[in-house]
């Protein structure tokens, strides 16, 4: 496991077989090998090198901290469904195995991307794929402005690579939007829940100018199912994904924006992303934050006094 340290700037590798902390990779805050202010995604490629991006850059580095690369998505010499002047890739990008070819979801700051493009490096192409049924999410953000700030909230979205396809997913609605890069082209796979709704159904306020009515709006937001990526467990041939709901903070209370106790849920699905079981997980009582799948079982991430633990669960299932 390797984990971006914000405070001093730091990659730390994390043995999970031993629960310990392997080694600390220095990386530059500024200068000519700056990984730019708050870097928020990270991907560790072949040969020893790593993508990590954030708002200011994307670049590729080498695993001693050397700036290798700084991606240009604007670049002049690219050409085909190139991106316009306010379009950007998602931080959160995906690379093949040699790096020569990237995916992502791109769209504006601040608006819901309802896009996925495929960057070849080697001949400067780009190539966009239509997700129309993205367009929906847009109702889903909600923006809070003063003359000193401005804050937007939003649903997630991800792009996840699975094997030879990247599965595009949303915390709105349950539907998953699948790329195969053998047949570059996108399928939509589509499924029912039997103990949460399928999607979020609210209407919502979507300006504000007043902080609390803004936390309160978007408390009442989560209060309703949000959707985590699924993972696959390769051993099974089959995908685990995450939902849950808040609960607690009466609407209108006090600590109705503060609450954090959740109800979470675990959906099974088959290779063909049909779901085979769904359970309420009672020994969960907030959001999983970071998770991921480690020789079958679930790794969910848990802060104990700053240290780092992990909420393991093992899914036993027969379709």
């Amino acid at each position: 496991l390797f984990n971006f340290n914000l405070q001093d700037n730091t990659i730390e590798k994390v043995d999970l077989n031993t629960l310990s902390l392997v080694a600390k990779l220095p990386f530059q805050k500024d200068g000519p090998h700056s990984v730019g202010a708050y870097p928020s995604a990270m991907n560790l490629l072949g040969n020893d090198r790593m993508y990590i991006g954030g708002g200011q850059q994307q670049a590729l580095f080498s695993i001693t901290g050397e700036k290798i690369m700084l991606y240009n998505f604007h670049d002049e010499k690219l050409h085909g469904e190139v991106l316009s002047e306010r379009e950007n890739f998602s931080t959160k990008i995906i690379f093949d195995d040699d790096g020569s070819n990237i995916y992502g979801l791109i769209g504006e700051f601040g608006r819901t991307s309802q896009q996925f493009a495929h960057l070849n490096l080697k001949d400067s192409t780009v190539k966009r794929f239509d997700i129309p049924a993205l367009e929906g999410l847009q109702s889903f953000y909600i923006e809070y402005q003063s003359n000193e700030m401005k804050v937007i909230q939003g649903p997630s979205l991800e792009a996840t690579k699975v094997g030879n396809q990247i599965i595009i997913s949303n915390s709105v609605f349950n539907d998953l939007y699948i790329y195969s890069i053998a047949a570059d082209s996108i399928y939509h796979a589509a499924y029912s829940n039997t103990l949460t709704a399928n999607k979020k159904t609210g209407t919502y306020k979507t300006t504000f100018d007043d902080q609390t009515e803004f936390q309160k709006e978007y408390s009442k937001m989560m209060r309703e199912i949000n959707f985590m990526k699924p993972m696959w467990n390769d051993e099974n041939e089959q995908y685990y994904r995450f939902s849950y709901q808040l609960i607690d903070g009466d609407e209108g209370s006090e600590d109705e924006a503060q609450s954090t106790k959740a109800e979470v849920y675990l959906t099974v699905l088959d290779k063909d992303f049909q779901p085979i079981g769904e359970w309420l997980l009672p020994q969960l009582q907030q959001q999983p934050e970071m998770h991921f799948l480690k020789d079958g079982k679930i790794y969910i991430f848990n802060n104990i006094d700053d240290e780092m633990a992990f909420i393991l669960l093992e899914p036993i299932v027969t379709s």
